[in-house]
């Protein structure tokens, strides 16, 4: 494997059986996920299965809808600053969420503020999986 046109091919067919194990590897994603129920909506779940432990961790990614305007409204005191560090705290935001969601009054009123300034998605599961020794 000396010459370009070989390493370009070579690279090729790497990259082509990458994204086949790749779409193999979310088959078995989605199926352990099926397999362990109902996930936390952030938050980890472990399993043992024989000699391998398996953790399946949620997430959310927390991020400006348009951070320009974010910001105006961060500098105009729109946006609490318990959320808002040199970046925004994706932590504080998740305390805010939680506290709103288990229905308190002060937080349900500032995550109402804070919401339309938000784009909040569920972030990609990961997978840690373990071959140990039993």
């Amino acid at each position: 494997m000396s010459n370009l046109y070989t390493l370009s091919q070579a690279w090729l067919d790497a990259k082509s059986r990458e994204e086949a194990a790749k779409a193999e590897r979310i088959i078995f994603e989605e199926a352990m996920v099926a397999l362990a129920g109902p996930l936390p909506e952030v938050g980890q779940k472990t399993f043992r299965a024989s000699e391998y432990k398996v953790e399946i961790k949620q997430s959310l990614t927390i991020k400006p809808k348009v951070p320009a305007e974010f910001r105006t409204a961060v500098a105009e005191g729109q946006i609490p600053s318990i959320i808002v560090q040199p970046t925004l705290y994706d932590t504080g935001v998740l305390r805010l969420r939680k506290a709103a969601m288990d229905q308190d009054e002060n937080a349900l009123a500032t995550y109402g503020k804070v919401l339309p300034w938000l784009d909040i998605k569920p972030a990609k599961t990961s997978f840690s999986i373990v071959k140990t020794t039993n």
